[in-house]
């Protein structure tokens, strides 16, 4: 058989293949988008995003409630053991840290000096910080009038956990 003769052989092959269907078939190609979304909804409702961020939320609010109580606990050291505000002294039951009328305007006495930065609330209603006089950071603080301690909570906790910090 001539070199010609092979070469012409495996063109006629290459051609019969391409004429013949060798691509895919809509019924393969849904079929396989089948699987694929099948795939995808479970690693969904496997891993559950949601759960995920409102875990994340909650890991600041922690942080937050946190950062705010050791602001105080500096605050009130830096004034031998004295928590000065212009709001007085904390209240005795669960008040709002805002502006605004009812809340316990804490962030002048906190903010720049005693914080980097103001913490909110990531997913609280009514929460937004434009100044020191102009905010609602969707946290509480409340003093108990027996023992002293003061607690910064967070009343936006999801997944059922009770976030607060207590010194």
């Amino acid at each position: 058989m001539s070199i010609t003769t092979r070469a012409n052989m495996h063109k006629h092959t290459l051609c019969s293949l391409t004429k013949s269907g060798a691509g895919f078939t809509m019924l393969e190609l849904l079929l396989a988008l089948g699987i694929i979304s099948f795939l995808m909804a479970s690693i969904i409702v496997v891993f559950r995003p949601n759960v995920w961020f409102a875990g994340a939320r909650n890991n600041k609010r922690t942080s937050d409630t946190h950062a705010l109580l050791n602001a105080i606990a500096t605050r009130r050291a830096d004034n031998k053991g004295i928590f000065s505000c212009v709001s007085g002294e904390f209240p005795s039951a669960r008040t709002r840290m805002s502006s605004g009328m009812g809340g316990y305007n804490i962030v002048p006495c906190l903010y720049p000096a005693y914080l980097p930065g103001v913490p909110r609330d990531p997913n609280g209603v009514g929460v937004y910080y434009t100044s020191t006089s102009s905010y609602d950071l969707g946290y509480e603080v409340w003093q108990d009038s027996v023992t002293g301690r003061v607690t910064v909570g967070a009343p936006f906790a999801e997944l059922g956990e009770v976030i607060s910090a207590v010194r």
